[in-house]
């Protein structure tokens, strides 16, 4: 009795009245259906908060109103906390981009197979939806790889256009070395700053202690390693987890000067705590260290790391 009157009171008011009234009626567990699902049939002000978080709303109230209203009611349906497939594949359907990159961030939305794949499709030409699609765990494997395949191609769209002087062997180079992590996310700024510094050849010992002081861990391992001609993995290892007395040998065969090597310690302290005396003890270190001494360990580091790698290879091999 009380949704008959209030449906017959309220549509015969002004707009305002009824967005009010939606916004109570959305929080109402046990509201009266009839009036919520004509709330959710109404102008999208007053459809939006009914839309957006009423329970009362059956899987067939929303699959008649996906069908029948226009984008802005099916965004505020793409951000309800369940979605089911039924609803979702209208949804997806009818959708824009827009909408679909709502649905793709959307972990309480079910999708089927048929709406993946239909977002992995408008993804191709969609950023937002893209970047949506690559943190849902519930892509199937041979989707995955659709999306990865168009993650790599942005990107290497992205370099060819901001990096004219690379030829196509180049950055397709570039793009095998990101394969294994094309999944995370479309490439930033910061991302392509760093396909761009892996493709230079002249790492400056000033880029490498400019990058430290800045905090950037990715391009401040990815110099350290150039410089001193290692293997990414063990000048990693020195920077970030060995001894410092190991950051300090590195650091000294490659002649860095004293400046370079706290800035390194300095990035080092933002992965490992160090107190003041471990700091000054390292400088007192490495201002004592003989660069022919901390030459001759590297290159022991070297050889070993070298018969490692060709051993671990004869054994694949075999």
């Amino acid at each position: 009795m009380f949704g008959d009157a209030m449906e017959k009171l309220a549509f015969a008011l002004e707009s305002e009245v009824r967005v009010q009234l939606s916004e109570q009626m959305a929080l109402v567990e046990k509201a009266p259906h009839q009036l919520v699902r004509r709330l959710a049939d109404d102008e999208i002000d007053v459809a939006k908060p009914v839309l957006e978080g009423s329970s009362c709303l059956t899987d067939e109230d929303l699959i008649g109103i996906a069908k029948s209203k226009g984008q802005e009611h099916l965004k505020a349906m793409s951000g309800r906390d369940t979605l089911s497939r039924s609803v979702t594949d209208v949804i997806v359907e009818r959708g824009d981009d827009d909408v679909l990159a709502d649905i793709a961030s959307n972990k309480g939305a079910e999708l089927s197979r048929s709406s993946l794949e239909h977002m992995s499709d408008r993804a191709t030409s969609s950023a937002p939806l893209l970047s949506a699609l690559q943190v849902r765990s519930d892509l199937p494997a041979d989707i995955v790889d659709s999306v990865k395949q168009t993650v790599a191609k942005r990107l290497k769209d992205d370099l060819a256009e901001s990096n004219p002087e690379l030829d196509a062997d180049k950055i397709d180079e570039l793009i095998e070395l990101n394969a294994a992590t094309v999944e995370t996310e479309p490439p930033s700024e910061r991302d392509l700053a760093f396909q761009r510094l892996r493709a230079r050849k002249n790492i400056t010992e000033e880029m490498l202690a400019g990058f430290a002081r800045s905090r950037l861990v990715p391009e401040t391992v990815h110099c350290l390693s150039v410089l001193a001609e290692l293997d990414r993995r063990i000048a990693s290892h020195c920077l970030l987890k060995a001894d410092l007395a190991a950051l300090a040998v590195l650091s000294k065969s490659c002649s860095f000067e004293n400046a370079t090597f706290a800035a390194l310690v300095q990035i080092r302290t933002s992965e490992v705590p160090l107190t003041g005396k471990e700091i000054a003890d390292a400088m007192r270190h490495y201002d004592t260290l003989k660069q022919a001494n901390a030459g001759e360990m590297i290159s022991a580091v070297k050889e070993r790391f070298i018969s490692q790698s060709a051993h671990k290879s004869n054994v694949s091999a075999a």
